[in-house]
């Protein structure tokens, strides 16, 4: 796939998967390459474009979107990779569902109704959206953010441009690595981001719809359906 002159814009681009993403698509060289995080990353990747949005905020959202430049009226590639896991308290899953629910539908509506939308979305959402046997607050909002998706693909409302949903299994970032020791961490084997973001882009350039983690540990076998 040709990605000059392409526009990308990846939400949590300052580390993990989205930073992962990032760096896959500068081996690409595309003409304008965006990431929207709430921190700026530790180590800056050339030529993107950098700006410090909380996707929850839709006034911010769409003040950041605005400066996009519409060339030549949408943006071609969008990974939405934004996400929080806190704590399972009733303000920690308010703030789950605040992020990975209400951010991902501000961010299609924005795109919606200020690009043509003639584009790929890419929604990271978990493995364990597809189980909801432990951590409720965090897999249900992840499953309720890839149905706000879904649904701007199915419904009158439609987002136009191909949606598709990727279901991560364990993955070396940041938000993994919380709480858990070294031990833990080897034993469970995660996905490296690296080779999570290329398996993103041969989603991106397939006609499939959907990246899926199988449990089969200590593989983590990826398969496109």
């Amino acid at each position: 796939m040709d990605y000059t002159n392409k526009t990308v814009l990846v939400t949590g681009g300052s580390s993990g998967i989205g930073e992962a993403v990032l760096k896959e698509f500068a081996k690409k060289q595309p003409g304008r390459l965006f990431s929207f995080d709430i921190k700026d990353p530790e180590e800056r990747i050339p030529k993107v474009n950098y700006a410090i949005v909380d996707i929850s905020d839709g006034h911010a959202l769409l003040e950041a979107v605005s400066k996009i430049p519409k060339h030549p009226n949408y943006i071609d590639f969008v990974v939405n990779s934004a996400g929080v896991k806190e704590e399972e308290t009733p303000e920690g899953i308010e703030r789950m569902f605040q992020v990975n629910v209400k951010g991902t539908s501000n961010l299609l509506h924005i795109l919606r109704i200020n690009f043509e939308s003639n584009s790929i979305f890419v929604q990271i959402s978990s493995e364990r959206a597809l189980k909801l046997n432990e951590f409720i607050g965090y897999s249900s909002s992840k499953l309720a953010g890839a149905l706000v998706a879904k649904s701007f693909a199915e419904s009158v409302w439609n987002y136009r441009g191909a949606i598709k949903i990727v279901y991560p299994g364990p993955v070396d970032t940041p938000l993994f690595r919380r709480g858990k020791s070294e031990e833990r961490i080897n034993k469970i084997q995660p996905t490296k981001p690296e080779d999570l973001a290329k398996k993103i882009i041969e989603l991106i350039e397939s006609n499939k719809k959907v990246l899926r983690c199988l449990d089969d540990f200590p593989n983590w076998t990826y398969v496109l359906e």
